[in-house]
């Protein structure tokens, strides 16, 4: 083989982009192939300005292509090869980190087989099988990562690669044209892959002993794949879809499968189906309607320099155990999760998707969806005492406090008033407020109101202060939570007659810690340290991505405020 072309596609994934095709120069091959070292081009998928700016500092061994807009896969290979000269073609995507044995393991079995029209590896399981477990990629629909050397000859005979929605399907779609005219497509079972390119490895270094290919095996091609598929009775085809109404019971009965308990279909109908803000599903569902995984956020309307947008926080995100391992079990998810993406990741989509995910949700959504740190949550707190139980209510002439199961009809009214004095937030109306909390049936919020007083009885005065309260935060009876606040700026008095409110039926509710999340440069912190309460860093992380251009993580993480009412924590 005289020479190998290898193509990174990366779309808002700069680090981990810069980071493979460093170690790709650094390939030395041999064994005939000329020249030495691998061709690296870095095609970028119309990703955001700063994406492009980190990729302008690659080594001069590596090109780069800057598409203006966002093209889709297909179309970023098919440019690849027009724009190369090599006999093969090695495409990658940034979650991967190829070493110089296993490409050169590639490209014998490329040589050893005429027939074949392309190699892909298996992934090997880590130490932490559950966010990469083991996976076939003879059938392309179980991708977990874009990785195929295509031979020319081949790409000549078959053709480009059909443009599907997501890379998976796009190479899927090319399998099976390769298939139907002959031409199979080998699996390497013995090749293992580095899903952490985060430190490329060191220069010169060898890289490990070359693998043992199982010849035996012939390398088995998809047809055969496909062969054993069709033989598991117990496991039934899918393909992957929006939601549809009537898919929601079959969507609970996944994620009872998958986090072996019950979600109950009058919170999913709440929390999805009941949202203002609309749908965002995507789902894989069988012939039979059984829903095998599902990639979901809730979207909320927010106010950007004063114009609408909107945020998704990614839920309920799973994939039924019985598809997560074995012969097309693992792909499931990833195709769906990239489904999704070429849906919604887009300005007139979604602008930010985001979330507070565990270790290896996090992990999981850099490698898929290339998310990315935003802010540390930091939670405040407050001791409730004996003193606190003992202390008289707050009292400010001419402000009534008071306590209801409703939001009041004119907090619309009091959120237009202060929501030009924040450059992102959600918008906080009765809408959103009747929804998020009162038509909640996750638990019972309270709502603490206060208000000027006028007229002749001293009531019905204008709203100027409003706090959402949680009696028991998360499943501790011991700790109530300030979950949602608004106020006038001017009006310090009333709230700190709300937030003694607020601790008074904490108290009266068995609290003895009362807790609030808020940024630091939120101005409820500083009110609430000058009540005693103390700003710790917390266990959680906001993370996420955007999809809009002039919208960057950093400016987000510098001038969103939220609340812990922004999180499904609560």
């Amino acid at each position: 083989m005289e020479a190998i072309s290898i193509l990174i596609y990366n779309r808002n994934q700069s680090e981990r982009s810069a980071a493979l095709a460093r170690s790709l120069t650094r390939i030395k091959l041999s064994e005939g192939v000329s020249p030495k070292r691998p061709w690296v081009m870095v095609l970028d998928d119309g990703s955001l300005i700063e994406d492009r700016k980190a990729l302008e500092v690659l080594p001069g061994a590596v090109e780069r292509q800057f598409n203006p807009t966002r093209r889709g896969f297909a179309w970023a290979v098919n440019q690849f090869v027009s724009l190369t000269e090599a006999d093969a073609y090695l495409v990658l995507n940034p979650g991967i980190q190829l070493q110089k044995d296993e490409l050169l393991a590639f490209v014998r079995a490329l040589e050893e087989n005429p027939t074949l029209a392309a190699a892909s590896p298996t992934l090997r399981k880590s130490s932490d099988e559950s966010t990469h477990p083991s996976i076939d990629l003879g059938d392309t629909a179980s991708l977990e990562s874009a990785c195929f050397l295509i031979r020319k000859k081949s790409w000549e005979e078959v053709g480009p690669i059909p443009e599907q929605e997501s890379p998976f399907a796009c190479l899927r779609a090319w399998v099976s044209l390769a298939m139907k005219k002959g031409r199979p497509c080998a699996i390497l079972p013995s090749i293992s892959l580095d899903l952490d390119c985060s430190t490329p490895p060191p220069s010169g270094e060898q890289q490990g002993a070359a693998p043992t290919v199982d010849r035996g095996k012939k390398s088995r091609v998809a047809a055969a794949v496909a062969d054993e598929i069709a033989s598991s009775p117990d496991l039934e085809p899918w393909e992957i879809d929006v939601y549809r109404p009537g898919d929601e019971q079959a969507i609970c009965d996944c994620f009872e499968r998958t986090f072996e308990k019950k979600k109950p279909l009058d919170i999913w109908n709440w929390q999805f189906r009941d949202n203002p803000a609309g749908i965002r599903i995507f789902i894989a569902r069988t012939p039979s309607g059984k829903v095998v995984a599902q990639f979901a956020g809730v979207p909320v309307r927010m106010l950007l320099g004063g114009k609408p947008h909107t945020f998704t926080q990614m839920v309920d995100n799973m994939v039924d155990p019985a598809y997560r391992q074995g012969l097309r079990r693992s792909g499931v998810f990833s195709e769906v999760v990239y489904r999704y993406v070429d849906h919604y990741g887009n300005p007139e989509g979604e602008t930010v998707g985001f979330g507070l995910p565990n270790p290896q949700a996090y992990r999981i959504g850099r490698r898929l969806l290339g998310y990315s740190h935003i802010q540390d949550v930091h939670e405040t707190t407050r001791i409730l005492t004996g003193e606190d139980a003992q202390r008289s209510e707050v009292t400010v002439p001419g402000i009534e406090i008071q306590v209801a199961e409703k939001p009041p009809l004119d907090v619309t009214e009091l959120f237009n008033k202060i929501a030009s004095n924040y450059s992102l937030i959600a918008i906080r109306d009765h809408q959103y407020l009747q929804w998020r909390y009162e038509q909640s049936p996750l638990d019972r919020f309270l709502f603490v109101t206060a208000r000027r007083t006028s007229g002749s009885n001293g009531e019905g005065g204008p709203l100027i202060g409003l706090a959402v309260l949680k009696t028991s935060y998360l499943e501790d009876q011991g700790t109530s939570a300030i979950v949602d606040w608004l106020s006038l700026p001017e009006e310090t008095e009333a709230d700190v007659a709300v937030v003694r409110k607020c601790e008074k039926v904490a108290i009266e509710h068995g609290a003895g810690r009362m807790v609030s999340f808020f940024p630091l440069y939120a101005k409820e912190i500083q009110l609430l340290q000058s009540l005693d309460y103390v700003t710790e860093k917390s266990n959680w992380l906001l993370v996420g991505r955007t999809y809009h251009p002039e919208v960057g993580l950093e400016w987000v993480s510098q001038h969103w405020h939220y609340t812990l009412g922004d999180f499904d924590l609560v």
